[in-house]
């Protein structure tokens, strides 16, 4: 705000106009204030409509200041020609308090690199470190610019002992105890911080106490002399959650089968949020909300409302609670997460948690995680099938934010579908594909606004298409790879108001013919759009022929970013094929798509696209040898 009253920077207009049609918030409202003079922030507030619509219009130019946290300094390439680094940075001391640190040579070359991304920003780049004095000015200088490196960090050393032995013991890299002991050494934070005569004694203690550990928590077994992963053991390692957060769930599930089809989302997430990785998932709490006891308060009302038999389960739980700072920010988040999977309005829950919406969606997705492998855990531990399929909806209930009945819609990702629109299609009782289908798009439109509802009965139409020609109703089975019947000579015709979709009911964007022929002229290279020539460069040709036979010869058509150049570059690949491409007079934004995963495919039918593989082998120096890879695996 502070900048955005001393800036004079045009209003980000077109930013604006995208943001209108989000979700209301109070992030929402933030963003619109700043936006209005051209500036944005970009930090975990935002959920991820709002952060892809900044990312995008700062990369176009419309916003010109935008204040980040590493959310956007690390690993986002945009077109940023200045950056104002802050040399320090928040970081919890060895009592788990918050406290400000130096940040590091490494860190600084890190964030100093986002200006003057090479192919993003014409113009130079430069990073600023604004100095208090002239002995900060030197010292600053002395340690980033002239600076080295760090030493690299011993990384298995800040990982509990117990999770290496299950990892090797499940893995089956090693079977008894000597091996293990044999393969932590040899690495490198063996040999810097395990090995020799005092810290090996403490080791190979430590190290006993982590195999019982994993033995007493059942997740593994000793077979003879011999040790190997239980079936929960396997599991844990899969999922990648620490094996003391493993212990508790297992024991929560145990103490809770009789109880299991019964089990109250406020208990389920008050274990996710007392363990070992929900501990580890940081939510602010302020002074002043642990000082005022408004959870404690909120916790009572909470539980004042379940069932008999959930109550007393809960408060069982509950005995002995403390209200330390930590118990509270458990609390807290047990609550609010309660509240966003109830579908409780969102302006109501940043009001009473103090925090915007997208810091809630992103603390929501973190413990979807662990719902999930709560589930998956039960499943192992063969819990009904009702109390497992619970525990999956509650999974998904945590991602998007709304009650078990809102899940399917939610599912769809339609832009704009908030969670507060599907609160409201659920209060309307459309909450069906054939009941949204069938409501006319006005009466539609007044629940969820007319260009929502026009896309959601768009989605809703194939959704209801698929299942309907799915083997389970009588339809034939579509072969997995080309999404076409079997024994046929050419894919059946679409019905005009339905456009052709991939395996998974997602539309294609375009109906473009491509056409890959791959004769050489001059170092460029012959594709046709719609009959149009287009002559591409070497590394345009070969992006062009990687998206091809990933449409082609893969499930749904999906190139990761790594296939077509590296972190850094990929980018300007796409960007200079879909300038290419545009000569054609093609959409290409719609041509070619991107998930929002890094991933990129051509979103055309399979069939649109063809090539003459024996000129392209001839011609185009290494496609002979992608196509054989491509068309092996």
């Amino acid at each position: 705000r502070v900048i955005a009253e001393r800036l004079k920077v045009k209003p980000a207009d077109q930013t604006l106009d995208e943001l209108r049609h989000l979700e209301d918030s109070q992030g929402k409202d933030l963003l619109t204030e700043l936006l209005s003079h051209g500036i944005a922030y970009h930090n975990a507030d935002l959920d991820w409509e709002q952060r892809e619509i900044i990312e995008r219009w700062f990369r176009q130019g419309e916003i010109r200041v935008v204040c980040a946290t590493t959310t956007l300094a690390v690993g986002i390439n945009l077109p940023a020609r200045n950056v104002f680094i802050d040399p320090m940075r928040w970081d919890r001391d060895k009592t788990g308090r918050w406290v400000t640190i130096p940040i590091t040579q490494a860190e600084y070359e890190n964030t100093s690199g986002r200006a003057g991304r090479l192919g993003l920003e014409d113009a130079f780049g430069r990073a600023v470190i604004v100095a208090g004095s002239e002995f900060e000015r030197r010292m600053y200088f002395d340690t980033f610019v002239n600076g080295e490196l760090g030493d690299v960090a011993p990384a298995l050393g800040t990982v509990p002992l117990a999770q290496h032995v299950l990892n090797i013991v499940a893995s089956k890299i090693c079977r008894k105890e000597e091996e293990i002991q044999e393969v932590l050494l040899s690495s490198y934070t063996g040999n810097l911080c395990w090995r020799g005569a005092e810290s090996q004694e403490t080791f190979d203690e430590d190290l006993r106490k982590s195999i019982a550990q994993c033995i007493d928590g059942g997740l593994i077994e000793r077979r003879g002399t011999e040790l190997a992963a239980t079936r929960v053991g396997k599991l844990v390692a899969a999922k990648g959650v620490f094996v003391d957060t493993a212990i508790v769930m297992v024991n929560f599930l145990k103490e809770s089968k009789e109880a299991a089809e019964d089990l109250d989302a406020l208990e389920i997430l008050w274990c996710l949020t007392g363990t070992r990785d929900g501990e580890g998932i940081h939510f602010n709490l302020s002074s002043k909300e642990h000082r005022t006891g408004e959870y404690v308060g909120m916790a009572s009302e909470a539980i004042a409302l379940l069932l008999k038999s959930a109550r007393r389960r809960i408060e069982a739980q509950l005995e002995g609670f403390v209200p330390e700072y930590e118990e509270i920010q458990r609390l807290k988040k047990t609550l609010l997460l309660a509240n966003w999977v109830t579908g409780e309005p969102t302006r109501r829950i940043e009001s009473n948690f103090h925090c915007f919406s997208g810091s809630v969606s992103g603390l929501s997705v973190e413990y979807a995680w662990l719902a999930e492998t709560l589930g998956a855990l039960a499943k192992v531990m063969d819990y009904p099938n009702p109390a497992v399929g619970n525990l999956s909806t509650l999974t998904r209930q945590l991602i998007f934010g709304v009650p078990a009945a809102g899940v399917k819609l939610a599912s769809t990702r339609v832009k704009g579908l908030g969670r507060g629109r599907v609160a409201a299609l659920i209060q309307a009782g459309l909450t069906e594909w054939d009941q949204v289908v069938s409501e006319p798009v006005e009466r539609l439109g007044k629940v969820v606004t007319r260009p929502v509802a026009e896309r959601l009965q768009k989605r809703a139409s194939e959704i209801l298409q698929r299942e309907k020609a799915s083997p389970e109703n009588g339809g034939e089975a579509l072969n997995e790879i080309t999404g076409e019947p079997p024994d046929t000579e050419a894919p059946p015709e679409w019905a005009k108001e339905y456009p052709p979709a991939d395996p998974v009911g997602a539309s294609y964007l375009s109906d473009a013919r491509i056409h890959l022929d791959g004769r050489a002229k001059k170092r460029r290279h012959l594709a046709t759009i719609n009959g149009e020539e287009i002559w591409l460069t070497a590394k345009s040709f070969d992006a062009m022929l990687k998206l091809s036979l990933a449409a082609k010869r893969t499930p749904l058509g999906w190139l990761d970013f790594d296939q077509l150049g590296t972190i850094d570059t990929y980018h300007q690949v796409i960007r200079r094929l879909k300038k290419a491409l545009k000569t054609s007079g093609t959409d290409v934004d719609r041509l070619v798509e991107n998930n929002g995963g890094k991933q990129y495919r051509f979103s055309v039918p399979p069939g649109n696209i063809t090539m003459d593989e024996s000129v392209i082998r001839s011609h185009v120096t290494g496609a002979g040898k992608l196509i054989d890879i491509v068309s092996s695996t």
